[in-house]
């Protein structure tokens, strides 16, 4: 019988963690709506982050009370240019929204290489 009672609040303590979970997802293309993957995902100043699939699909899990009202996601892969987007919006809005990022193409020109034998 007493056995009950434990388990009982230990059940609801559960499920009352588990609610305060939200899902960050969306899409990350290029600028030819080409999807892109591995792109870096995370939010700015936290340990918390995830790559996109190979068809630049994302998806983020994350604890709501660990979010701040001015944190953003920040988007960032080799050849280019990082992107940043506030997530003050996704807080109240529907589960089902995802984000769809664009980033640019970096366009770097090097200068010429000499490989010579001593």
């Amino acid at each position: 019988m007493a056995y009950r009672f434990i388990i009982i609040p230990i059940l609801f303590t559960n499920f009352c963690g588990y609610s305060q979970l939200i899902t960050i997802k969306g899409i990350v293309t290029d600028t030819v709506r080409q999807p892109i993957e591995f792109v870096s995902i995370g939010i700015i100043d936290k340990p918390i982050g995830t790559v996109s699939n190979k068809v630049g699909f994302f998806n983020l899990i994350v604890n709501k009370k660990l979010l701040a009202s001015n944190d953003s996601l920040r988007f960032s892969m080799i050849g280019y240019f990082p992107k940043a987007i506030a997530l003050s919006d996704k807080l109240h809005k529907k589960e089902n929204d995802q984000f769809s990022v664009t980033l640019n193409e970096k366009i770097e020109h090097l200068k010429e290489v000499v490989i010579s034998q001593n």
